[in-house]
């Protein structure tokens, strides 16, 4: 009896590494890549803001492009507008190209103390 118990001690201790290496392995995970977009666009009249997206990966890489002010000294101008609504789409277009989805929006909206100033801002967050 003896005899037979550390047989099959002995075969157990064979068998569980055997079965071990023959399971299926669980997959890891794929890990997400994160591009953050900002675009801050300023209503300072008079060309006096800074208009700008900003881009930053989740791998610490970061570009900047300057964009045009939304006033002019004469009011709001139209084709400064119409000019980064165009970047901007191709910003998205871009990223979708790359593979990136986008995921969430978030708008913003800070004013200054006076009425002719402040900043609209809107974060675009893509994963991939």
């Amino acid at each position: 009896m003896k005899k037979t118990s550390v047989i099959l001690a002995f075969a157990l201790l064979l068998a569980i590494p055997l079965f071990m290496a023959l399971s299926p392995k669980a997959e890891k995970p794929t890990e997400s890549k994160w591009r953050v977009v900002t675009v801050v666009e300023s209503v300072v009249p008079g060309n006096l803001g800074r208009s700008k997206i900003t881009t930053m990966d989740s791998d610490g890489a970061a570009t900047e492009q300057d964009i045009k002010n939304l006033f002019s000294l004469t009011g709001i101008n139209f084709k400064n507008l119409q000019d980064n609504n165009r970047g901007i789409a191709d910003l998205l277009a871009r990223n979708t190209a790359d593979g990136y989805e986008l995921v969430e929006v978030v708008p913003g909206n800070f004013g200054g103390d006076k009425e002719s100033q402040g900043i609209f801002m809107t974060r675009f967050i893509f994963k991939k």
